[in-house]
């Protein structure tokens, strides 16, 4: 499925120094690379070479000797990863009005029709745009919200955001999540338990998007601190609830029992849980000290309490 198209009419240069524009082209081509490594798919305009929106057509730009805006490197480092790309042909409406202004804007149209049928996709412009996150669109007067993005953060917001757009049930969210939790790891069998809660997925999802978020942007760092004692505080300031479990529940061979689960081969217990709500609704997970990343191990209502 399609997640990210090129957004041509970003590439004017106009005024642009050739440092701010190597280091745009350098930050799209990180996103592209991170992109294929996670397995999300980016298209390109089939008229992407040939757009005439700008001052200087990318044609030109890349394989034109006579242009020598770039460097030779960086331009056959660009050609090469927009030569990997699959190419999107679909008739649409090709001005599109962002921030006050109507642009020329293809892809942009393109990315806003699909937001529009319920599938998530974003674009990547150049960052000497100026379009980042998510920004309102308006196509032959429909309105949608499209993602812009530009760097490792605005990625990940993307495909948060893309639970809500796409209404994902358990099965989609799954599908999403090591695009949208790219530092989490998950224990074996860890996804079943999304139908454990105390209300239906959907009902929860938000808050579940939210905590696992946080796990995910802070977790590792927090967990990192060896003074266990301050990981609740510092969790806190992220807005989560967390906890670990106290002594007697932890000599308990049930309780121990019920909080195993097996992650990279080796079972291990998930004493640390983050609170959906006060009394109900938890996000077990611990800090793999090898790895290095925050592993969640159970979703639950509750685990068992001596």
């Amino acid at each position: 499925m399609v997640r990210f198209v090129v957004d041509e009419s970003s590439w004017d240069f106009s005024g642009r120094s050739a440092d701010d524009i190597e280091d745009a082209l350098e930050a799209f081509l990180e996103r592209l690379e991170t992109a294929s490594a996670r397995g999300e798919e980016a298209r390109l305009y089939q008229g992407f070479y040939d757009f005439d929106g700008v001052g200087i057509e990318p044609y030109s730009l890349l394989f034109e000797s006579s242009h020598r805006l770039l460097d030779r490197d960086l331009r056959q480092r660009v050609s090469r990863a927009l030569d990997r790309l699959a190419v999107w042909s679909e008739e649409v409406a090709l001005d599109v009005e962002m921030g006050g202004n109507t642009l020329l804007a293809p892809s942009i149209a393109y990315a806003h029709g699909l937001v529009g049928r319920g599938n998530a996709v974003a674009c990547l412009p150049l960052q000497t745009a100026g379009w980042a996150g998510p920004i309102t669109v308006t196509v032959d007067g429909r309105v949608e919200t499209v993602h812009f993005v530009t760097n490792e953060t605005e990625h990940r917001a993307f495909f948060r955001a893309a639970f809500d757009v796409e209404n994902a049930d358990e099965k989609a969210y799954r599908a999403l999540a090591p695009s949208a939790f790219p530092d989490l790891r998950w224990a074996d069998g860890v996804w079943g338990g999304l139908r454990a809660f105390s209300k239906p997925f959907r009902d929860l999802r938000a808050k579940i998007t939210h905590h696992l978020a946080a796990l995910d942007d802070h977790g590792s760092t927090i967990c990192r601190e060896r003074e266990r004692g301050k990981w609740a505080a510092r969790f806190g300031s992220h807005g989560l609830t967390v906890t670990g479990e106290n002594g007697r529940t932890m000599r308990n061979a049930r309780a121990r029992d019920d909080r195993t689960r097996t992650w990279n081969d080796t079972a291990h217990i998930f004493w640390w849980h983050a609170k959906l709500e006060p009394d109900r609704d938890r996000i077990h997970f611990l800090y793999d000290e090898d790895d290095r990343h925050v592993v969640v191990g159970i979703f639950t209502e509750h685990c068992y309490l001596p």
